[in-house]
């Protein structure tokens, strides 16, 4: 019943339907029911009050015969007492049956106990006239006694008789004289002088009505000052009009019940003709929030109920077309995302059976082999099929839905589905030849509206199927020979640097070989370029057969790279562990290879560099392999050379290194440059970063990228980075305080500050000691750092971004993460790597990564910043692809805080276009 109420109360239709019956109905009711009931009310206690009045009337007749007999006595008394010969003789209290409990003769002279006599009674005290022959005064004292006063003169003195009536005289009898009232007496003062019992208590209710009341005036005109009296009753209803009163309670138990069953019937036929309204309101409400699984229910029996099914057919379709259009979307987000095969398949068993509500869900994808697929169900394990094109042709009916038994299905497919299943089916082409199949099962036949959602699921992933395709050809012809098929030097840069990152946390020893081909001309000259190109096939096909070795890349025209993780740390253990791996290496090369019945000879000079003994740095350690091998040339070729000489000296200068650094670090030689970040949109500065660079005494300014890897090998990344966080909030202050209008500074982060349990308390006091706030900076991130510590990277940026902090991805495309995985962090900028701007005006591949980032980081909400701009060319590439804001070489290069507040005004799209 509390939920039909509150369901009813929210209509507004139903409140107003209710309304409108009370106004037109039940109101007259009331007012009528109202206004007899008052009616009959004044008529029954005017009565009762003409009843009372004349109660009052003899009550108070009663108390003044009593108080005339009092009157008469203390008169005596004074005639007595004024006949007498001697006051003294005078007996002045009666010893039976006493009318007065206290009597009292005071001497007029007697000033003390005249002023007693004043104080004894509350009002002004008036003596009576001497000789008036007047009775006297009738007073009430301080306790409210009643007194009679008479003036006596005997002889030549004046005396005052004063007479306390006894108070059983007075009130004998009246205490209980009729016990269905209550009556009290009153002074001119409204002093309360008596009350009698009752059978009530007229204090605990309204008095005025549940207990009438009524009062008389007693005039006792016999006293000189002819006090009044005032006699009050109280009582109940009279019983005379009980039956007017039975009647008045009966007429308004049928006037209430007579409304209640009025609002009754009216909230029943109310919710019998609004329930189908409330009902499909709640259906619209429930499909805005996106909820479309719950049907409207309404069994009224009239147009309602069909205007529910209706309503229920729509629902289901918009849900259907919702889900339909969110897993769309989906495929396509994750085709701008580099969407590989193992995802699509993923993608397809997972939000195919949800969007075509599929009791099973069958993928067959093409493999190398014609006509070999491999089976991805939602139902069993994956299982390859050899299956003829006539099979294939017979499952491709898009838009229909055929049973079993119609297909005649061969055995192989018969056991992936159940008997008497209905199928849909279609066939995904790619250039002409079938590269997979979509089948969805289902126990009874479908609604026909899950035909075009079908065809639409099968184009979607036939074109994520197509550009899957298309990004792993466009990824192997960027990243890989396409001779030899080993991973080049692009690729190369990377995992080098992946693997160094890789080395510093584990603590590992990294091996970079340097292998040349010896006299790899001579051969080209002697045999032709074909035999030279098969001997590069074969020898790479051995180096890269060395699984165990490490992986290989062909960096050169016969030059190649082998990286190897070391087990060993100390000099030795690395010294023999690298010494086997040289020497297979060398094994394998030198084995003849066959060329059109002729066998080659060939032989390998190898350099070894090692990580970090040799160097810190991807570059300096590829360098120095290169310098190794050429001295192993130098010795006679076909052999192995350390880079020794090197790795004696870098021990010292590293040393020297890290010894500069803490001196640095006490001796404030590090300072802060500015680079502007450019909004695109109005071509001026719309914050900057700010870089640290080393001046060092006797080297100059060093490179960032010199010294960080040192930094932070030797645990002084958390002090350096307080002292570039400090630095950076001094010089915000002074901007603000200049007047300058400088936007968001953005400041490089490692993992290493943000993992310390102290560096959120460090950014709070460096704010508040220069009055900054959190939006007035943004937090540079490396990729690979969200990468390797995701989890606890999303907690420690969530409480740094309660500050108004904002977050960036730096580097953005060098690490392993994808942008929809990094979405579930708080970050709102990313910046694409330098790398790929670099070439984005000749290169289609940098150029399609570049735009497909842009897209989908602006369709998730995000914006983006690239970095390294440095031609008119890339600019304008950037510009076509809406990118947000850029910095690099063509606006400014970093310079110092000064410089960068001089350029806060500058129109830099001008001045790169001026160029």
């Amino acid at each position: 019943m509390g939920q039909w109420s509150s369901s009813f109360l929210r209509s507004r239709l139903a409140r107003r339907t209710f309304m409108l019956f009370v106004v037109s109905a039940l109101v007259p009711i009331l007012i009528f029911s109202s206004l007899a009931t008052q009616q009959v009310d004044s008529l029954f206690y005017a009565q009762q009050r003409k009843e009372l009045q004349r109660s009052a009337k003899n009550f108070g007749l009663l108390l003044y015969e009593r108080i005339s007999l009092l009157r008469k006595d203390a008169e005596n008394r004074r005639r007595q007492l004024e006949s007498q010969v001697s006051i003294g003789d005078f007996r002045l209290q009666d010893e039976q049956q006493p009318l007065f409990a206290r009597v009292e003769l005071i001497s007029l002279s007697d000033g003390l106990r005249l002023q007693q006599l004043e104080r004894q009674f509350p009002v002004d005290f008036v003596l009576p006239a001497a000789g008036s022959g007047e009775p006297g005064g009738l007073w009430v004292d301080v306790d409210r006694q009643p007194w009679l006063v008479s003036r006596v003169q005997h002889r030549a003195n004046g005396y005052l008789l004063l007479l306390q009536p006894a108070h059983d005289f007075l009130w004998d009898g009246l205490s209980d004289y009729d016990l269905g009232k209550q009556f009290s007496i009153y002074n001119e003062q409204r002093q309360l002088l008596f009350q009698s019992e009752a059978e009530f208590d007229p204090e605990l209710d309204d008095v005025d009505q549940a207990w009438p009341r009524s009062r008389w005036n007693l005039l006792l005109s016999f006293f000189t000052d002819e006090p009044v009296w005032e006699v009050e009753v109280v009582g109940p209803a009279a019983a005379s009009l009980l039956s007017l009163t039975e009647f008045q309670q009966l007429f308004r138990l049928i006037t209430l019940l007579a409304v209640l069953l009025g609002i009754f019937v009216s909230l029943i036929t109310i919710r019998r003709n609004l329930q189908p309204i409330e009902a499909l309101s709640q259906g619209i409400k429930r499909i805005n929030d996106n909820q479309f699984g719950e049907l409207v229910e309404i069994k009224s029996g009239d147009e309602f109920e069909l205007l529910g099914n209706t309503f229920n057919s729509m629902s289901v379709k918009l849900g259907r077309h919702m889900e339909a259009l969110r897993s769309l979307t989906n495929i396509d987000q994750l085709i701008l995302n580099r969407l590989v095969i193992e995802d699509i398949v993923q993608l397809v068993l997972s939000e195919g059976r949800q969007l075509l509500e599929a009791d099973a869900i069958h993928f067959f994808v093409a493999g190398d082999e014609r006509l070999t697929f491999t089976v991805f169900s939602s139902r069993r394990q994956p299982v390859e099929l050899t299956i003829s094109d006539f099979v294939l042709a017979s499952l491709h009916h898009p838009g229909r839905i055929n049973s079993v038994e119609e297909l005649r299905l061969p055995p192989e497919l018969s056991r992936l589905v159940t008997d008497n299943a209905f199928l849909y089916s279609a066939n995904l082409l790619k250039e002409g030849a079938v590269s997979a199949v979509l089948m969805a099962e289902y126990q009874q036949a479908p609604s026909e509206d899950l035909l075009a959602l079908a065809d639409s699921f099968v184009d979607h992933i036939a074109v994520a199927l197509s550009h899957a395709d298309w990004q792993k050809r466009l990824f192997h012809q960027a990243n890989y020979d396409a001779l030899t098929g080993l991973p080049n030097r692009y690729l190369f840069a990377d995992h080098l640097t992946v693997a160094i990152e890789q080395s510093l946390k584990s603590q590992q020893k990294l091996a970079l070989f340097f292998v040349d081909v010896d006299e790899f001309k001579s051969i080209n000259d002697a045999f032709g370029h074909a035999a030279g190109d098969q001997l590069l096939r074969q020898i790479a096909g051995r180096l890269a057969g060395l699984g165990g070795q490490g992986r290989v890349y062909r960096v050169g025209g016969d030059e190649f790279v082998l990286l190897y993780s070391c087990t060993g740390v100390e000099r030795q253990q690395v010294v023999i562990e690298t010494g086997e791996v040289a020497e297979c290496l060398r094994a394998e090369v030198m084995r003849p290879i066959q060329y059109e019945g002729k066998q080659l000879a060939s032989s390998v000079s190898i350099g070894i560099a090692i990580y970090p003994d040799d160097s810190f740095f991807a570059e300096k350690l590829l360098k120095f392999a290169d310098q190794a091998m050429y001295q192993a040339k130098a010795l006679g070729r076909n052999r192995y050379q350390y880079y020794s000489e090197i790795y004696r000296s870098s021990a010292t200068e590293h040393g020297q290194v890290v010894a500069d650094l803490r001196q640095a670090l006490a001796g404030d030689e590090f300072i802060l440059l500015y680079q502007p970040k450019v909004d695109l949109l109005t071509g001026r500065m719309k914050g900057c970063e700010a870089l640290i660079r080393w001046l060092h005494p006797k080297r100059g300014i060093i490179s960032p990228t010199e010294f960080i890897p040192l930094v932070e090998a030797h645990g002084l990344m958390e002090d350096l980075g307080r002292w570039v966080i400090r630095t950076a909030a001094k010089q915000k202050a002074e901007w603000r305080a200049e007047g300058v209008a400088m936007g968001r500074i953005a400041i490089n982060i490692s993992i290493h500050q943000i993992r310390n349990v102290s560096f959120y308390k460090d950014v709070l006091a460096y704010f508040g000691e220069f009055d900054c706030r959190g939006d007035d900076f943004e937090f540079e991130v490396i990729e690979t750092s969200y990468v390797d510590d995701f989890h606890s990277f999303k907690d420690q940026l969530i409480e740094l971004q309660k500050l108004g902090v904002i977050f960036s991805i730096d580097d953005y495309g060098t690490g392993y993460s994808s942008l929809s995985r990094l979405l579930n962090l708080p970050i709102d900028t990313i910046k694409i790597d330098k790398s790929f701007v670099d070439n984005i005006a000749t290169d289609p591949v940098s150029s399609a990564i570049v735009e497909s980032t842009i897209n989908l980081a602006k369709a998730m909400g995000l914006s983006v910043v690239a970095e390294g701009v440095e031609t008119p060319e890339q600019l304008a590439r950037l510009l076509q692809y809406k990118c947000d804001a850029v910095q690099g070489f063509l606006f400014s290069r970093p310079v110092s805080a000064a410089a960068l507040a001089s350029l806060v005004d500058t129109h830099f799209m001008d001045a790169a276009y001026s160029i």
